[in-house]
C-alpha cells in the first residue's frame, strides 16, 4: 500500500502544481509529518528535493 501511495505522490509531484500537503492528503495521509517520513524512506529524499531533482534532470 505504501508503494502505491508513494508512486502516486511521485507522479503528482511531477505532473501537477499542487502543494506537497495537498498531494499528501490526496494519497491518503492526513498527517503531513507522517507523509514526509514515509516519502523520505521510500524515495531517499524529501518530496521537495525529489521534485527539484526531477525537474533539473529534464
Amino acid at each position: 500500500m505504501v508503494q502505491v501511495r508513494m508512486e502516486k505522490a511521485k507522479e503528482l509531484l511531477m505532473t501537477t502544481d499542487k502543494r506537497i500537503y495537498e498531494i499528501a492528503c490526496e494519497v491518503g495521509y492526513r498527517q503531513l509529518d507522517w507523509f514526509y517520513k514515509k516519502f523520505r524512506g521510500y524515495a531517499g529524499c524529501s518530496a521537495k528535493e525529489y521534485k527539484w531533482r526531477q525537474m533539473k534532470s529534464h
